[in-house]
């Protein structure tokens, strides 16, 4: 606890009264202007951190609360903020000190040294923002009277459960991990929650989360396995997303996650053109769950990037009923593509299969999405005719992220515009949640995107800058083409080698970034274990995250 909490005696009322008066006081000089520990992370560089929601219950089959977890640093302060799902919040009434948390619904941060645990500091946060800090070596020897220097927090109850906000000086985690540390930095770190019911003295094992998942069979989080490898972000970060999309069968390349973090990358995305269900059937195989774990170990996130809609609208069900399904130019209803999204029946049966696929394929960042079929028009039946196929797409993603964020309060849904949807919408204006994502297939590789515009060009530079007047900048993801061999094997096998422009790469991000973009990710199909053993290793995964990081 902060020192006027540890020598309190008055009531949780006056402390909480302090509490909010003082985080405007006592900000940190190098803290960045618009930042307030005031536990809403209302403030715009919120909504840019990174997001890390894979916390699980590691000694129980139970479904586990969302627990969302954000960082990201300048140059001198490092701010962490969590956002828990609660429906039962246990806090104790009257603080009687440090220890009065092990009885408390709490969040959990802790710093390593070491692989061995020799060192590591930990801070431990109730939904109130009261704080037990201590410092220990493996295993389980503790020092409490040890106090994190320059801890600020501020804790929030909310209507779904609880938020914590808090900032640390760099040179304070500089000092737990025994090295200079700055934005971009990897440390090693633990993220857990202590999730309790009224009555319950934590004593089962369905009472704790956490981000990884121990290689023990006795709770207990105070163990080398519920550490990882982390990478600090930056709040000036050039690029927030900075990824790859691939298919399962391109991780017969089995190091992907490793080749990806290697580069700087932190993203990678599973695509299916047709089948959700195939990506669903790999993650919850062996070979997925292991490339789950590589990815959560080495710090990458995880999406899933997927034309759904053949699954959201199954099509047997046209014949027994047609208007669910999209009319084509001749006026006849058919099954070969989308639907009508005029049909509340059909909104309702997308809606209610997009939250079960939601539920299977969780992204680790929030970000789901539930493209159309791929490169297919969408509906002309009367209502909808006066609608492009663009605006057509973004009715039914407004209709899913009021769906979704039932389910996951903090989702957010792609708009991809792609093809036939590419032109920006005229008719309809985004909800709250729907980003944009551009992938302008047809555009040339050899060329920088900058200089391709005009009435000869393909997907012209004139279409992503129309959907940027619709869509936020700080939200919209570029999707590439650079490293997709598929594409550039007019997706055929055998792959040929993959053109390799470098220069118009950089260009392009550089762009990119100009036009206030902040997510950028690629295609990168077909390079697996074969692609590998034809060609041998090659520079390209390492060129395309140097010029997104410079790593």
């Amino acid at each position: 606890m902060r020192e006027w909490e540890r020598d309190s005696s008055v009531g949780v009322f006056i402390g909480m009264l302090l509490l909010a008066m003082s985080f405007h006081a006592i900000a940190e000089p190098a803290a960045l202007a618009t930042m307030v520990v005031d536990g809403r992370l209302d403030e715009p560089e919120w909504s840019r951190a990174p997001r890390e929601s894979r916390f699980t219950f590691p000694w129980s089959n139970r479904e586990a609360p969302k627990t969302e977890f954000r960082a990201f640093a300048d140059s001198q302060t490092f701010y962490f903020g969590f956002i828990a799902e609660d429906a039962e919040v246990v806090v104790e009434k009257r603080f009687v000190g440090e220890s009065t948390l092990d009885r408390e619904d709490r969040v959990e941060l802790f710093f390593a040294a070491d692989e061995g645990l020799h060192d590591y500091y930990c801070v431990e946060i109730d939904p109130l923002g009261r704080v037990h800090d201590y410092a220990a070596h493996y295993h389980r020897q503790f020092d409490s009277a040890w106090n994190c220097p320059g801890l600020r927090v501020a804790g929030r109850r909310t209507r779904t459960g609880y938020v914590v906000e808090g900032t640390i000086p760099l040179k304070t985690i500089s000092q737990m991990v025994g090295r200079e540390v700055h934005a971009g930095s990897e440390i090693r770190i633990g993220l857990f929650r202590a999730e309790f019911q009224h009555g319950d003295l934590g004593t089962r094992d369905d009472n704790w989360l956490s981000w990884i998942v121990p290689s023990v069979k006795t709770p207990d989080f105070h163990v080398p396995s519920a550490f990882t490898q982390w990478r600090i972000p930056g709040n000036q970060d050039r690029l927030q997303t900075r990824g790859v999309v691939l298919v399962p069968d391109d991780l017969s390349l089995q190091d992907w996650p490793e080749r990806a973090a290697n580069a700087g990358l932190n993203t990678i995305g599973l695509h299916h053109g047709i089948s959700p269900s195939a990506v669903g059937g790999f993650i919850n195989s062996e070979a997925g769950r292991q490339f789950l774990e590589w990815c959560r170990r080495r710090g990458l996130q995880v999406e899933y990037e997927l034309h759904a809609m053949g699954e959201l609208l199954p099509r047997g069900l046209f014949s027994t009923d047609p208007d669910l399904f999209r009319m084509n130019e001749k006026g006849e209803r058919t099954p070969d593509a989308n639907l009508c999204v005029h049909s509340q029946r059909a909104l309702e049966l997308v809606g209610q299969n997009a939250i079960h696929l939601a539920r299977q394929l969780r992204p680790t960042t929030g970000r789901y999405f539930f493209w159309g079929d791929d490169g297919q028009p969408w509906c002309r039946c009367p209502r909808c005719r006066g609608y492009s196929d663009s605006d057509q797409a973004l009715l039914l993603e407004n209709y899913l992220i009021h769906e979704l964020r039932k389910h996951d309060p903090t989702a957010q849904l792609a708009h991809l515009a792609y093809a036939n949807t590419l032109a920006a919408p005229t008719r309809v204006r985004p909800a709250p949640g729907i980003f944009l994502e551009y992938a302008p297939i047809s555009r040339d590789e050899s060329i920088p995107y900058e200089r391709q515009n005009g009435p000869q060009a393909r997907d012209s530079l004139a279409m992503l800058v129309d959907n940027l007047k619709i869509f936020p900048k700080e939200t919209a993801q570029v999707l590439e083409y650079c490293l997709d061999v598929s594409r550039a094997s007019g997706w055929k096998r055998p792959a040929v080698r993959l053109p390799w422009h470098p220069e118009v790469l950089k260009a392009d991000v550089a762009f990119y970034e100009r036009l206030g973009i902040r997510h950028l990710t690629t295609f990168a199909v077909w390079i697996d274990k074969d692609y590998v053993r034809r060609f041998g290793e090659s520079k390209e995964i390492g060129d395309y995250g140097t010029a997104l990081y410079g790593k």
